[in-house]
């Protein structure tokens, strides 16, 4: 058994992008038990996650889809996964942290060209987009 600790920050602009990680990690494992803790100082939910790694039908099926990427579309998507393994590397946090790979092969497939098209994708919300658009956009524009 594994255990992994979320931060649900309360404030708006962390609070949608930090229950979004959440689920989509709660989506990716098997749960086997939580507890939850208000830190009333931060104004913050720590959230403890006991899980077991097993592959999911849907993980293996998220595997599935990046074959059917084209050959730009694959070399566009290692360059993002590049991209986000060395930020989250010099960041000190887990690459999900910053882009699941099924967002990153969604970026990949739609390319968008600006911050609204990219606002535009599953799991791309205001801080995100803030944070890490204009690099992802550079990623992209590169991969030309």
């Amino acid at each position: 058994m594994k255990a992994q600790l979320f931060i649900i920050r309360l404030a708006p602009e962390y609070l949608s992008d930090d229950q979004d990680q959440l689920n989509e990690f709660l989506d990716s494992v098997t749960l086997k038990d939580s507890a939850a803790q208000f830190l009333e100082e931060q104004s913050q939910w720590s959230v403890l996650i006991l899980y077991d790694v097993a592959p999911s039908k849907k993980r293996k099926q998220q595997w599935e889809e990046i074959i059917d990427l084209s050959e730009h579309q694959q070399l566009t998507y290692e360059n993002l996964r590049l991209w986000r393994n060395d930020k989250a590397n010099k960041e000190g946090i887990k690459c999900f942290m910053i882009c699941h790979n099924t967002e990153l092969m969604e970026v990949a497939v739609r390319r968008p060209n600006t911050l609204e098209e990219l606002q535009q994708i599953k799991g791309f919300r205001k801080y995100k987009i803030e944070k890490y658009g204009e690099d992802i956009l550079s990623v992209l524009n590169a991969c030309n």
